[in-house]
Order: structure tokens, then sequence, then C-alpha cells
């Protein structure tokens, strides 16, 4: 069984750009794989709104990625379920705790939600 690294020590092991790319290109397989084109349409939607690709606006904010999809589906559940089941959920095969980072970035989104 795989040691857990707390993220701090991850972050410091592993250069930024390096974990920043590998979060992306874990994501973009993922729902590449699962639901194909997905992703090119929401880059465009992102890119269209934001200037950035999806991938790019998850790893700053996935708080801003939730409201985009929330936006783009005008349903809470569909972007809640987008956005863990399809950006979150294969972190977990990086590190439980780049995972458990950026559910919690997205769980405090949500708590300040009025």
């Amino acid at each position: 069984m795989a040691e857990t690294i707390p993220t701090e020590e991850l972050i410091n092991t592993i250069p930024t750009k390096g974990l920043v790319n590998l979060v992306k290109s874990t994501i973009r397989r993922y729902i590449s794989m699962r639901v194909p084109g997905l992703l090119e349409i929401l880059n465009l939607y992102s890119l269209n709104i934001y200037e950035k690709e999806i991938l790019t606006l998850f790893v700053e904010s996935p708080c801003t990625v939730y409201r985009l999809l929330y936006q783009f589906y005008r349903d809470e559940t569909i972007a809640m379920t987008i956005t863990t089941n399809l950006f979150i959920a294969p972190l977990s095969t990086i590190e439980k705790n780049v995972y458990h980072f950026f559910l919690n970035k997205l769980r405090e989104c949500i708590d300040r939600e009025p």
C-alpha cells in the first residue's frame, strides 16, 4: 500500500507545474474515456466566458468550474455531479491529499453559496 504524503510535502516534492500538469492530464484522460467530446464543449464555453481552458480554470478554482457548469446546464445536481465525478474523482488516483484538497475547495465554495 502506498504511503500517504501530506499535501504540503507533496507540493514541495513535485514542482508545482508538474503537479498542475499531472492533475490536468489525469482529468483529461478520465473525462475523454468516459464522455468523449465533453471536454471540448466545456473548453469552448470556458474560453468564451473566462478566456481559459476548463482544466486551467479548475486548477485555479474548482468553485468557478462548478458555477460555470451550473450556468451551462442550469441544474445544481448536474453541475455538482460533473464537478465531483468527472473532475475531482479521478484525482484520487494521483494521491488522496490532492483529491481532498480539490474536494474541500469545492465544499468551501458550496457552503458560502446563499
